[in-house]
């Protein structure tokens, strides 16, 4: 619980926005969790990753984070469609299927879902 108040939302904010698209974004809120969780476990700095998750139930960050990701696509699309989040999904969502290659939120979810 205390992971959840004090470390999670620092770990997570913004996930719904600024999507993973590099492990390189990821990687030093990856090592923050891991040394938090090896802490209030009392394990070795080296210890592996497997028992911070399964003693302590948290998931992993990337998981955390592609999650709050998905609750927002819900979100965005039960929206009214004069809703300007709405629009500007329908726009991301338009140019990344139009064939050509646009960065955009919707062509990033399809990154950060596929390194699932």
């Amino acid at each position: 619980k205390l992971y959840m108040a004090c470390i999670d939302p620092h770990l997570t904010y913004g996930a719904e926005l600024i999507l993973d698209t590099s492990n390189v974004q990821l990687e030093p809120l990856q090592a923050v969790q891991h040394k938090y969780l090896r802490h209030i476990l009392g394990l070795n700095p080296c210890s592996i990753l497997a028992p911070l998750f399964t003693e302590t139930g948290v998931v992993p960050l990337q998981l955390r984070r592609a999650e709050l990701t998905i609750r927002y696509l819900k979100y965005l699309v039960s929206l009214p469609q004069h809703h300007y989040a709405k629009a500007a999904f329908d726009e991301a969502r338009a140019l990344a299927l139009d064939g050509h290659w646009h960065p955009s939120w919707y062509g990033d979810l399809s990154l950060v879902l596929a390194k699932l």
